[in-house]
């Protein structure tokens, strides 16, 4: 099995800085349960209502570059769970150039969206007839489990309902 990647949209993706004008950290809403995704290229998808599992040393990133870590649980720099909505997490970026780089265009809403990376471990696929798409419906492909291994800040995602917020403490 492959793992693969999903960006999508969020309307609450923030970096807030902290009193003295450090990156503190970025709130996300990385993942929505039962949000349909973006046209995937003749195909959809969505993740049903407690479908993931978040790997154990989950790691949040900028733009999935791994040299560019916001947050990592083993290290006490991600907070992320499942509120029942969907994949909630807070990363505590390091006070780098690349993470001021990025609060400032998160400041100017350049980015605000995440992207996730994830192991499908079970799915559904069904045919959704719809009189808006050119052949009369979609194929829509629903995840039932999941293994969500990171979690990423980015500018391009495939869910425009995922969120990123910046925070001060």
């Amino acid at each position: 099995m492959n793992t693969e990647l999903r960006m999508r949209v969020v309307p609450d993706l923030r970096f807030l800085a902290g009193a003295d004008g450090t990156p503190d950290r970025i709130q996300a809403k990385a993942l929505v349960y039962g949000a349909v995704s973006e046209d995937m290229g003749g195909w959809r998808e969505v993740f049903a209502p407690e479908s993931v599992e978040l790997d154990p040393d989950l790691r949040m990133l900028f733009d999935h570059q791994t040299s560019m870590v916001i947050g990592r649980q083993s290290a006490g720099t991600l907070d992320a769970m499942d509120d029942g909505s969907g994949i909630v997490a807070t990363g505590y970026p390091p006070d780098t150039s690349w993470a001021r780089d990025l609060r400032t265009s998160m400041e100017r809403g350049d980015i605000d969206q995440m992207s996730f990376r994830f192991l499908a471990l079970e799915d559904d696929i069904a045919w959704v007839p719809s009189e808006a798409a050119p052949d009369g419906g979609y194929v829509l492909r629903t995840v039932l489990r999941a293994r969500v291994s990171e979690l990423s800040v980015v500018a391009i995602p495939a869910y425009p309902q995922t969120i990123a917020l910046a925070r001060a403490s």
